[in-house]
């Protein structure tokens, strides 16, 4: 009997891309793997600020479905946002969003808001994004959602920002109450300058099914925001409220 022990090199082989696998759990893990590092690579590019003014704020978003297919989604948003402890509203959000699943891996979408923010002159909101999403394993999801948002301001020429999010979401099996947590990052840069001035991360979020119809989902958001001469930290609870139609 011979006995075969594997070198450093080979137990690390089968992590790299392109390396041969003979299981669909080595698979899986590998893609997991270098899900993180892209991740982490990606947390390592804005450091937290050293001087900041912390804030903790309250976002509360709705969103009802008016049509729903399986390839097209059309609905209709709103969202509220508190600061200063949760206790003085400043920015509201309205207006009609569409989505189409142009490929099983890619779904194209977006959206015309009206937007009222204190300080501010911007009064609307155009979206247009792709989103490639593929299914790590089982219950792993992935998303990648790539935003262009062009701002329209009164008396003054208008913006272009860009911000790309990535998402992992472990799905629960069944129709339990908690249907799945998930864990985003976030950057945002506007096309004149194309430097990082806004960074979010959601260490956790989860989701409630209360019904067929209407889930909640609950999650807790860090948003640094780079700003000339200041930098600020705003520790956020969002909640995400979605009403479908009776089919």
């Amino acid at each position: 009997m011979k006995l075969i022990i594997a070198s450093k090199n080979d137990r690390m082989s089968k992590w790299l891309p392109g390396s041969p696998c003979n299981c669909g759990g080595v698979l899986a893990k590998r893609r997991v793997f270098w899900l993180l590092i892209v991740l982490l690579s990606q947390a390592a590019i804005l450091p937290i600020p050293l001087r900041a003014e912390d804030d903790f704020q309250y976002w509360s978003a709705f969103r009802f479905e008016l049509w729903n297919t399986e390839k097209i989604n059309l609905s209709l948003y709103s969202e509220v946002r508190l600061q200063d402890n949760a206790s003085d509203p400043f920015g509201y959000f309205l207006g009609p969003t569409a989505s189409y699943r142009l490929h099983p891996n890619l779904t194209v979408g977006g959206a015309l808001k009206h937007i009222a923010l204190d300080n501010s002159s911007i009064d609307g909101r155009v979206e247009l994004e792709a989103n490639p999403h593929f299914n790590i394993s089982k219950r792993l999801h992935f998303q990648s959602r790539n935003r262009m948002e062009l701002f329209h301001r009164q008396g003054t020429a208008g913006f272009t920002r860009f911000r790309h999010r990535l998402r992992v979401t472990w799905r629960r099996p069944g129709s339990n109450l908690i249907g799945r947590f998930y864990f985003s990052e976030e950057l945002f840069y506007n096309r004149q300058d194309l430097k990082v001035n806004e960074h979010r991360i959601i260490p956790f979020g989860t989701r409630l099914n209360l019904s067929r119809y209407l889930s909640v989902d609950i999650h807790y958001l860090i948003q640094y925001r780079i700003r000339s001469g200041e930098n600020d930290i705003n520790h956020t609870l969002g909640t995400f409220i979605t009403l479908r139609r009776k089919s």
